[in-house]
Protein backbone atom coordinates (compact mmCIF):
# COMPACT_ATOMS: atom_id res chain seq x y z
CA UNK A 1 0.00 0.00 0.00
CA UNK A 2 1.25 3.45 -0.69
CA UNK A 3 1.67 5.64 2.38
CA UNK A 4 0.15 8.64 0.82
CA UNK A 5 -2.78 10.77 2.72
CA UNK A 6 -4.15 12.39 -1.04
CA UNK A 7 -4.20 8.65 -2.43
CA UNK A 8 -5.71 7.51 0.90
CA UNK A 9 -8.32 9.87 0.64
CA UNK A 10 -8.85 9.50 -2.90
CA UNK A 11 -9.37 6.02 -3.08
CA UNK A 12 -11.66 6.10 -0.32
CA UNK A 13 -13.57 8.49 -1.91
CA UNK A 14 -13.80 6.34 -4.79
CA UNK A 15 -15.16 3.46 -3.19
CA UNK A 16 -17.63 5.87 -1.65
CA UNK A 17 -18.58 6.58 -4.55
CA UNK A 18 -18.76 3.35 -6.38
CA UNK A 19 -21.03 2.04 -3.75
CA UNK A 20 -23.06 4.83 -3.60
CA UNK A 21 -24.25 4.32 -6.94
CA UNK A 22 -24.58 0.51 -6.18
CA UNK A 23 -21.42 -0.62 -8.43
CA UNK A 24 -19.89 -3.68 -7.82
CA UNK A 25 -15.73 -3.57 -8.73
CA UNK A 26 -16.67 -5.66 -11.70
CA UNK A 27 -19.78 -3.14 -13.24
CA UNK A 28 -17.33 -0.03 -12.39
CA UNK A 29 -13.88 -1.56 -14.11
CA UNK A 30 -16.40 -2.37 -17.06
CA UNK A 31 -17.52 0.88 -17.02
CA UNK A 32 -14.03 2.08 -17.13
CA UNK A 33 -13.46 -0.23 -19.59
CA UNK A 34 -9.93 -1.82 -17.45
CA UNK A 35 -9.77 -5.19 -15.53
CA UNK A 36 -11.52 -5.29 -11.99
CA UNK A 37 -7.92 -5.75 -10.68
CA UNK A 38 -7.11 -2.93 -11.61
CA UNK A 39 -10.20 -1.18 -9.55
CA UNK A 40 -9.19 -3.48 -7.23
CA UNK A 41 -5.46 -2.43 -7.12
CA UNK A 42 -6.90 1.21 -6.82
CA UNK A 43 -8.95 1.18 -3.93
CA UNK A 44 -6.32 -1.35 -1.68
CA UNK A 45 -3.87 1.95 -2.47
CA UNK A 46 -1.62 -0.55 -4.34
CA UNK A 47 -1.09 2.48 -7.17
CA UNK A 48 -1.61 5.76 -7.81
CA UNK A 49 -3.10 6.93 -10.67
CA UNK A 50 -2.38 9.83 -13.23
CA UNK A 51 -4.31 12.83 -13.44
CA UNK A 52 -6.18 11.53 -16.57
CA UNK A 53 -7.09 8.42 -14.95
CA UNK A 54 -8.29 10.74 -11.60
CA UNK A 55 -10.78 12.53 -14.42
CA UNK A 56 -12.08 9.28 -16.48
CA UNK A 57 -12.92 7.81 -12.90
CA UNK A 58 -14.71 11.21 -11.85
CA UNK A 59 -16.44 11.28 -15.12
CA UNK A 60 -17.71 7.61 -15.09
CA UNK A 61 -18.73 8.11 -11.57
CA UNK A 62 -20.63 11.65 -12.39
CA UNK A 63 -18.85 13.50 -9.55
CA UNK A 64 -16.28 16.15 -9.92
CA UNK A 65 -12.30 15.09 -9.80
CA UNK A 66 -11.61 17.61 -7.15
CA UNK A 67 -14.18 15.81 -5.06
CA UNK A 68 -12.58 12.65 -5.17
CA UNK A 69 -9.12 14.46 -3.92
CA UNK A 70 -10.83 16.47 -1.27
CA UNK A 71 -11.37 14.54 2.04
CA UNK A 72 -14.66 14.92 3.56
CA UNK A 73 -14.53 16.37 7.21
CA UNK A 74 -17.10 15.33 9.49
CA UNK A 75 -19.38 16.95 11.77
CA UNK A 76 -17.60 15.39 14.69
CA UNK A 77 -14.30 16.54 13.26
CA UNK A 78 -15.63 20.24 12.86
CA UNK A 79 -16.68 19.94 16.12
CA UNK A 80 -13.52 19.22 18.00
CA UNK A 81 -11.87 21.99 15.64
CA UNK A 82 -14.63 24.81 17.44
Amino acid sequence: MIDCKLAETFRNNVKAHRERLNLTQVEFSNLLGVQRTKVADLERGRNIPTLRVVETIANALSVDASSLLTEKVSSKKLSKLA
